[in-house]
Order: structure tokens, then C-alpha cells, then sequence
């Protein structure tokens, strides 16, 4: 699955993708390999930072934290399926 992650953190809007097999996954590589990332908790991450799913909507998950500096911020997470191609108009 093709994980995005759309952050808000410091009044600016980042977004970046991550293929995963779970939720959960995505969210610790997208800790450790993001080209700005938070440092969370690590390892623990996904047991001590559940996602919340999105009320009336599919794939989609949320939460907040704040990062190693102390720093705000509310992370979206949608999943879909690893396109094989990408179609621009």
C-alpha cells in the first residue's frame, strides 16, 4: 500500500509518501526516512501512538504529537493502493 502522510508542523504543510504493508509500518519508516522527520518515539511508535481512523471515511487515520524539539504538530495519513503507473494531464 502507498501510505501519504500530510503534516502540519510550524505553519508549514508537508507531504510525502511511504509503501508500507500496515498503517502502523508506514508511520515508523515515515519517522526514520522522512526528508524532515519528526523522531518520535521510534520502535515504539505504533504502540504507544495509535492512529485514530477517520470517522465515515476508508483508509484514512490521524494524531498528534509533539517531535524530539518539542514541537506541535497533527499528521494525516491516507492509504491506497501502489499505482503501477502514474497518469499526469
Amino acid at each position: 500500500m502507498l501510505f501519504t502522510f500530510i503534516m502540519e508542523k510550524s505553519g508549514a504543510t508537508r507531504i510525502e509518501q511511504v509503501v508500507a504493508d500496515s498503517v502502523s509500518e508506514a508511520i515508523v519508516k515515515w519517522n526514520t526516512e522522512s526528508a524532515d522527520p519528526p523522531r518520535l518515539e521510534g520502535e515504539k511508535l505504533a504502540v504507544t501512538l495509535p492512529p485514530v481512523e477517520v470517522a465515515t471515511v476508508r483508509n484514512v487515520w490521524c494524531f498528534s504529537a509533539f517531535d524530539s524539539n518539542g514541537t506541535f504538530l497533527i499528521v494525516n495519513i491516507v492509504a491506497t493502493e501502489t499505482p503501477s503507473e502514474v497518469h499526469r494531464n
